[in-house]
């Protein structure tokens, strides 16, 4: 499993610096040893909101979270739902060492696998191209929740709905109603409302190009 995982960040990596493809064989030597398994026994939370994260997470399977409380309501928002394999953290808290602008947690029995900021530094001395796929993974993350934000004052919970209808297609049925409430930014209570009222089949109204980007 540690192979898969490896093999994953790496892909992530190299998809955001092409001038990785050749490090790849080192990369691998060097973050074998430093690669660590995180205790999978119980549903956790991985980094807190407000807290300087220390770790990069990743996940090949299973459901994860990012959340934070809303800005106008008392009930939380979740701009991240990690499906799919994931990298997962704050990239400007953690390379910064800033407050962490989310919460990130896991459900029960997922496995999850970590590399430590110090790691990460090590890899950057030996490997200095790593440097700009992580700034470019911090800028994408940075443009996806300013984008996220905007959808939450310009399109009505309704709108958003559909959009995250369009954005996970059948992956939909796999998330919790209470999860797809929290993406959308509404109380749980408000998703039976809006699931009634969208039965009508009203076209999915047009949206900023730069909103909701898959989250998973």
């Amino acid at each position: 499993m540690n192979t898969q995982v490896l093999d994953f960040f790496i892909e992530q990596l190299i998809a955001n610096c092409d001038a990785l493809n050749s490090f790849n064989s080192e990369i691998v030597v060097l973050l074998t040893p430093l690669l660590r398994k995180e205790h999978s026994t119980a549903a956790r939370q991985l980094i807190l909101k407000d807290h300087i994260p220390r770790k990069l997470y990743i996940k090949l399977s299973g459901f994860a979270m990012g959340s934070r409380e809303s800005f106008r309501n008392l009930f939380p928002v979740a701009p991240y739902l990690w499906l799919k394999p994931a990298l997962m953290t704050d990239w400007r808290a953690l390379l910064k060492k800033k407050p962490a602008r989310f919460d990130i947690s896991v459900e029960q029995h997922t496995d999850v696998y970590s590399l430590s900021l110090a790691d990460i530094k090590l890899l950057i001395e030996r490997v200095p191209e790593v440097k700009t796929a992580l700034r470019t993974l911090m800028k994408k993350q940075n443009i996806y929740l300013n984008s996220y934000d905007r959808n939450l004052h310009q399109y009505e919970a309704q709108e958003r709905y559909a959009h995250m209808v369009e954005d996970f297609g059948d992956l939909l049925d796999s998330i919790p109603k209470k999860h797809r409430a929290a993406y959308v930014g509404i109380a749980p209570g408000s998703l039976s409302r809006i699931l009634r009222e969208m039965k009508g089949n009203n076209p999915t109204p047009p949206r900023h190009p730069l909103s909701m980007l898959l989250a998973f």
